[in-house]
């Protein structure tokens, strides 16, 4: 496998271009961080002179590819609450929540705290870990790691 340095948006157009479809009609894929970048590679292509290349481009972002093969498994999920997740957590820790492990005057004055709350929850779900999980794991493990979870 051979990789492509794209150092600019004619490249990455380019790159576009090129590539591969099978059968009578084009059906192609491209990952944008987001809408924006699309316009600007929809834009480029017409510049290259690719206008035909554009016919059956489908640009999504990472989050809506996700989106979809969860939903084309059947995996069930709330689509926009991470984006509500880091406002959710920050009023909560200004609610004073009973908390184990963490100083909630930390939590509510030390900026970021909510931001990295919401990325590890975030990186949970996407290793299919869920509430359940973690409290079935700490009753397992006896009285003494209940305390702890």
């Amino acid at each position: 496998m051979t990789a492509k340095i794209i150092w600019t948006s004619r490249d990455w157009a380019q790159a576009v271009a090129d590539l591969s479809v099978e059968g009578p009609l084009p059906c192609r894929t491209v990952l944008v961080p987001k809408e924006g970048v699309a316009h600007v590679l929809r834009r480029e292509l017409i510049r290259t002179g690719h206008l035909d290349k554009l016919a059956g481009i489908r640009f999504l972002s990472p989050q809506v590819a996700a989106a979809a093969v969860l939903r084309n498994t059947d995996v069930e999920f709330a689509s926009g609450e991470e984006t509500l997740r880091t406002s959710r957590l920050s009023a909560l820790f200004r609610s004073e929540p009973p908390l184990s492990h963490f100083p909630i005057n930390l939590l509510r004055l030390a900026p970021g705290w909510d931001n990295a709350f919401a990325r590890t929850i975030s990186d949970l779900e996407g290793a299919g870990l869920r509430p359940e999980d973690i409290e079935a794991a700490c009753a397992r493990g006896g009285e003494h790691l209940t305390k702890r979870c």
